[in-house]
């Protein structure tokens, strides 16, 4: 855990209950569908438990005995940007914690000014996850609560990612540690949805692609048309196609990235 009463100085910070059910309201039924089945796909992509409590003991050549065991982190504190939007960033960022088995997800918000510039969409994400801990914290609070979180992490047994930040946001390095852009690259092959692809990514930079001619520097993902012969020539980790605006996965990261492994020999 985080230092000593680091979840307990969050308790002033909670959201209540009020605000976050209006939100749900506020996102739609449409948009709630969207995330469910996003959380859906994710579950079938990656499996429920495939890396939780896995033990493996056996010999080695040389007759030295060994034990390889493996579970969830033992916490993660994911810090949001002011004005963060996007539901299906969220969840693929959480999805993965929740199936690596993750005992303790805290979600904190940073808000500028009021609690509504915070996206309902998101809150919404965050209720169907069934995730309860989550907190509004002003900038310099969230500063204060980032930092501490990475300083008291120093075993590694939590993680600690920040979503929708610029790279000069904070400081910080280490495997325990992840940050995601505040603005991703996306290209457009044509007959892609442009509309629906903002709603799913409303800060996202949208570039034209007819071909391999059109690439200029790297894209988070390609949204093509349906029958689009070229999508695998395209030198990027996710191709998505229409009907897929909502679904979202991170390259760098899934449930292996939440797990803590120990290895003893004797």
């Amino acid at each position: 855990m985080p230092f000593p009463d680091f979840f307990g100085a969050l308790e002033a910070f909670a959201v209540s209950e009020r605000f976050r059910a209006e939100a749900y309201e506020k996102a739609g039924p449409e948009n709630r569908a969207l995330a469910k089945d996003h959380i859906a796909f994710l579950h079938s992509f990656w499996g429920e438990g495939h890396m939780v409590g896995k033990r493996l003991q056996g010999k080695l050549s040389g007759g030295k005995a060994y034990e390889l065991s493996s579970q969830g982190a033992d916490w993660l504190v994911l810090f949001l940007a002011p004005g963060f939007a996007s539901a299906p960033e969220l969840i693929a960022v959480l999805m993965p914690a929740l199936l690596a088995g993750v005992s303790r997800i805290a979600v904190c918000l940073q808000v500028e000014r009021t609690e509504d510039e915070i996206s309902p969409v998101a809150l919404a994400a965050l209720d169907l996850l069934g995730l309860d801990e989550v907190y509004f914290l002003a900038p310099e609070r969230m500063r204060e609560f980032f930092s501490e979180a990475l300083r008291s992490n120093r075993q590694k047994q939590g993680r600690v990612i920040g979503l929708g930040f610029s790279l000069d946001d904070f400081t910080a390095t280490g495997d325990s540690f992840l940050i995601f852009p505040s603005r991703l690259r996306l290209g457009i092959r044509p007959g892609a949805y442009a509309e629906k692809i903002l709603q799913a990514h409303p800060k996202a930079e949208l570039v034209a692609v007819s071909g391999l001619e059109d690439l200029n520097g790297p894209f988070d993902a390609f949204f093509c048309q349906e029958d689009d012969g070229r999508a695998g020539e395209y030198p990027v980790f996710l191709i998505l196609r229409p009907g897929q605006e909502h679904l979202w996965l991170w390259e760098s990261l899934d449930p292996a990235f939440f797990v803590n492994s120990r290895l003893i020999l004797s």
